[in-house]
């Protein structure tokens, strides 16, 4: 689940549904329970592109084998083979368009 907040001044912040008040996103996901996954530290990486193609909130690139991986957001979570409930907060400098997000 994503939802979109305009921020404030003193570290608040409202939700908004007009994409050009928005400057951080929330994203939400559920990692599900896995009994045959290695436990321990996961790395993961959230990419979401604009309606123009173009990566937002650009934080870094990591090369998986030959490919490469603009990321908008990392998080290290420690996996324990249980469901875990993950949010990551993706701060744009600029207010986003409108349009889909990817």
């Amino acid at each position: 689940m994503a939802k979109a907040y305009k921020s404030h001044k003193f570290n608040k912040t409202t939700e908004t549904l007009k994409a050009k008040e928005a400057n951080q996103i929330e994203l939400c996901f559920v990692i599900a329970e896995n009994t045959i996954a290695p436990q321990g530290t996961k790395n993961l990486y959230v990419q979401i592109i604009d309606p123009d193609n173009n990566i937002v909130a650009d934080k870094g690139a990591i090369t998986f084998g030959d490919e490469t991986l603009i990321y908008s957001d990392n998080e290290s979570v420690s996996y324990l083979n249980s469901t875990l409930d993950v949010c990551l907060n993706i701060v744009n400098e600029d207010s986003f368009k409108t349009g889909l997000y990817y």
